[in-house]
């Protein structure tokens, strides 16, 4: 990890560059030099805190440069390593091969177990990335991230969570026999339910108490059984969840 002081020029160069994100927290821009990204936030923060800058992970794009703001101390932003592929919001690739999807996903949820002691605040489709090349899944967006004891199993449920809502909005499966299953509908009431909930416009049940990891199972393992002569699925465009 390095710290790099910047002025005020230095931060209109790097806005005059291609955007390539946009979030609550800042703007993220491609630094076509160093095959890299410079997120900057929307305000800069002297107590602003990034936990993980130096860990280095090939699926996760951790802080490397700390970006400060002059002699002020002010954290602007930071760079991190450039992701290939599409983030989640943006929707599931053309035709999706169900099983691979499953795979992969398993393989994610053991790349957030790694992290045992660390929160992932902010899973969400906006920040889990598709390769659809190299078929596999990665993480970006870490700056709200802190320690945790245990604090896998709160990142477990936030991220099953995103995958649920990207299978629930996305799938074409309109026209199949599963759009009829009672598992299927059930799953649709209870991702409604807990997003009202997280909106603060429901106080019935704890949703997010529920085991989402076994719900997600299961749920693939429908679509699995209820498809299985259908090797790849078209897929459409995924709402952008708040």
């Amino acid at each position: 990890m390095g710290v790099i002081r910047v002025n005020y020029h230095d931060i209109e160069e790097i806005r005059y560059g291609v955007q390539i994100g946009y979030g609550k927290e800042g703007k993220v821009y491609f630094q076509e030099d160093d095959n890299g990204v410079v997120k900057i936030f929307h305000s800069f923060l002297k107590q602003k805190k990034l936990y993980f800058a130096g860990l280095t992970d090939n699926k996760i794009a951790f802080p490397k440069d700390i970006l400060l703001y002059e002699n002020a101390d002010l954290i602007i932003g930071y760079t991190m390593t450039f992701f290939q592929g599409r983030n989640l919001a943006e929707g599931f690739p053309s035709y999706l091969d169900i099983e691979l999807l499953k795979k992969e996903c398993l393989e994610l949820e053991k790349l957030v177990i790694k992290y045992k002691d660390i929160f992932m605040d902010d899973i969400c489709l906006d920040n889990i990335f598709y390769n659809n090349v190299k078929k596999y899944f990665s993480l970006i967006d870490t700056s709200r991230w802190y320690y945790e004891n245990n604090g896998y199993i709160k990142s477990i449920n936030e991220l099953n969570w995103a995958l649920i809502s990207g299978l629930l909005l996305n799938l074409d499966i309109e026209n199949s026999s599963i759009i009829n299953d009672n598992f299927y509908k059930e799953m649709y009431n209870i991702y409604y339910q807990y997003c009202l909930e997280r909106n603060k416009k429901f106080n019935g049940m704890n949703y997010t108490n529920i085991n989402i990891n076994g719900l997600f199972l299961e749920f693939l393992n429908t679509i699995i059984n209820k498809l299985s002569d259908i090797k790849g699925f078209k897929v459409k465009k995924i709402s952008d969840l708040k």
